[in-house]
């Protein structure tokens, strides 16, 4: 059953990271790892850092070459992030310690109609992977 016109598709991976949160929350708010995080997303500089990182922007290209602007809009030390651009794009990110030393990672990416059929969904899992094996191996 596909989406309905105007209906935003949803996409959550979840993964138990071999990492205390303390490191997977550096990992994700790290300014150079940002741009991994958003699917379609080429390349990103960092127009602006706000002290807290709520409020930093991000000037992004996409692959097709096209800029847009991207967004931190909430940052829970060691508990989540959330990031949005200009495209209606919106990415979750929510950080759950164990008392074994690992990390519960769960994404929530939620993309425009518009973008949903552009193989964002893929992507997204296979970006997030990468992520979760990058941080696991300490890059």
């Amino acid at each position: 059953m596909g989406l309905a016109p105007g209906d935003p598709m949803r996409i959550e991976n979840r993964s138990e990271i071999r990492a205390p949160v303390e490191r997977v929350y550096d990992a994700l708010t790290d300014l150079d790892t940002l741009p991994r995080l958003i699917p379609d997303i080429q390349e990103a500089h960092v127009a602006h850092v706000r002290h807290g990182l709520v409020g930093t922007r991000l000037d992004l290209t996409t692959r097709e070459g096209r800029h847009t602007q991207g967004e931190i809009k909430q940052c829970l030390p060691r508990r989540s992030l959330v990031l949005e651009d200009a495209r209606g794009i919106r990415e979750e990110l929510n950080l759950h310690g164990r008392p074994d030393g690992r990390t519960e990672l769960v994404e929530v990416l939620t993309l425009p109609d518009t973008l949903a059929a552009d193989g964002f969904e893929e992507e997204a899992r296979t970006r997030f992977q990468q992520l979760v094996h990058d941080i696991e191996a300490g890059r």
